[in-house]
């Protein structure tokens, strides 16, 4: 037996595709179960899930890791599949993700995401992630299994201990680095691919990368050894956030001084130069508008990440003299 499992919040508007894609499956259906664990929503995603053949949790709204929780507690299978509720999964998604498991050495694994939208802010988003996807294709074994679409041993996650509850976002990234801490393998499947609904708005998208950013700080002060490689992390997205601290930096001295408007001259062409890599991919994979895009978007993504890492390690300092 599999299981899948979807923490769902408030999902009506996107559930039912997602559940019509399972109930859609190379795999048959008789083979696997679809747990909805319903976190509280006040609209129709517990009714509609029904309707659909899912196994319903119902609790009080506790956020993603406690319902992911509680979905793997409820499952039956030995392994258990990950899905969000804005997700559309390909027809042999289950069966990606399970051919992968059959070698017994890994104990988990994720797979590829993809996108219908046709925004500027959604199509940097995917190309954003597919550079990510690009670098860890070329791995054997990766650090970081996003839950968005991923596949887990039931007994390996309840031997780490399952997902931070006192996290509420990137707590996928927490778990994988402890997987990672008691000796667990984890691949990419890129063929496991699933529709994700990304955000279409700068303001949506900057608010996003501020909270990872915010709740990395708790996350790498346990695992420091993840600041330089997370397996999925460019460099140049790190170099790019101390970049753009040197050009506030600059800034208030650039109408007064020479060599500060040289300082600054000098930051922006490197952070220039850092963006050509995903400014090319970019345009090979979707063309000149969304490379247009890149430039604009990557100081928006430095921006975020700068001042979630920055309120991230104020906040951590605060509650360390407390």
């Amino acid at each position: 037996m599999i299981s899948v499992v979807i923490p769902a919040y408030n999902a009506a508007r996107t559930l039912p595709a997602c559940l019509d894609a399972l109930n859609d499956q190379t795999v048959p259906r008789d083979q696997y179960e679809v747990i909805v664990v319903n976190d509280g929503s006040t609209d129709a995603t517990g009714q509609l899930a029904r309707e659909r053949g899912a196994i319903v949790i119902d609790q009080p709204n506790q956020g993603s890791s406690a319902a992911k929780n509680t979905g793997v507690r409820a499952a039956r299978g030995d392994l258990v599949l990950f899905v969000d509720a804005d997700c559309v999964p390909v027809r042999d998604w289950v069966a990606h993700l399970t051919c992968a498991m059959f070698d017994p050495t890994v104990a988990a694994a994720r797979g590829s995401l993809d996108t219908r939208q046709w925004s500027g802010v959604a199509l940097f988003t995917q190309v954003e992630r597919e550079e990510k996807d690009a670098l860890q294709a070329r791995l054997r074994e990766i650090a970081f299994v996003p839950s968005v679409t991923a596949a887990f041993r039931r007994d390996a996650l309840l031997a780490v201990g399952l997902f931070n509850t006192s996290l509420p976002t990137d707590e996928d990234a927490e778990l994988s680095f402890r997987m990672i801490e008691h000796g667990y393998r984890m691949i990419y499947v890129p063929a496991a691919r699933v529709y994700h609904v990304h955000p279409e708005h700068v303001s949506e998208y900057f608010r996003r990368k501020f909270r990872y950013a915010y709740w990395r700080i708790q996350i790498h002060r346990r695992f420091p050894q993840r600041i330089i490689n997370d397996t999925f992390t460019p460099q140049t997205q790190k170099v790019q956030v101390l970049l753009f601290y040197l050009l506030l930096a600059f800034l208030p001295f650039f109408p007064f001084s020479r060599r500060a408007r040289r300082g600054f001259l000098l930051t922006l062409g490197g952070f220039l130069v850092t963006s050509l890599r995903l400014i090319k991919f970019a345009w090979q994979r979707r063309g000149r508008r969304v490379a247009l895009w890149v430039v604009p978007m990557l100081f928006v993504r430095a921006a975020a990440g700068g001042f979630g890492l920055l309120v991230g390690l104020l906040d951590e300092v605060r509650r360390q003299e407390r």
